[in-house]
């Protein structure tokens, strides 16, 4: 008897149907774009379109149909140490992870204009894919207050290599506007 009691006191009819109207807040998402940044492109790279978290992205033509992709990514804050990010990119080659202690033998530093840029080297022991090629990765890190600012090169070890000095030109020509 209690719980039909229950049961019937909150089934009460209200009066009309209530409406609230709730204010929405305003939030503004700054969205990475290349519109801050500038480049030069070498010649012989194809640009391709940006997508997903890439704010510039090209192909690299090869022998034998070989390509390589670099890309462009921004990403806020220091977007994780470089131990964890080296040994993520590791993890996409197929390597085992590495200690702190061990970072110098895959990572340099360099200064292009007032910027530190950490460039990082790293090739597979296996091939990826079933053409039997091993593959290779340049990444570019470029910190800043504002985020941090990832130059990746990855394909072929040779195509990788051969263009190098290109990619480290084209990573010294990326001017903030």
């Amino acid at each position: 008897l209690v719980f039909i009691l229950i049961g019937f006191s909150g089934c009460e009819k209200q009066a009309g149907v209530q409406v609230y109207t709730v204010a929405k807040p305003e939030v503004q998402l700054k969205l990475p774009t290349q519109s801050d940044l500038t480049w030069t492109k070498p010649s012989s790279w194809k640009e391709l379109d940006a997508s997903g978290m890439r704010i510039g992205s090209f192909s690299i033509e090869g022998t034998n149909s070989q390509q390589a992709q670099v890309s462009i990514v921004r990403l806020a804050g220091s977007a994780g140490s470089l131990l964890a990010n080296v040994n993520r990119w590791r993890g996409q080659l197929r390597l085992e992870s590495m200690s702190s202690d061990e970072l110098g033998s895959v990572v340099s530093e360099r200064k292009i204009g007032s910027a530190s840029v950490n460039f990082v080297s790293l090739e597979s022991k296996v091939s990826l894919a079933q053409d039997n090629v091993l593959s290779k990765m340049v990444v570019a890190i470029i910190r800043k207050d504002s985020g941090s600012l990832f130059v990746k090169l990855m394909g072929p070890s040779k195509l990788v290599s051969d263009n190098e000095v290109t990619f480290n030109q084209f990573v010294a020509s990326i001017k903030h506007k």
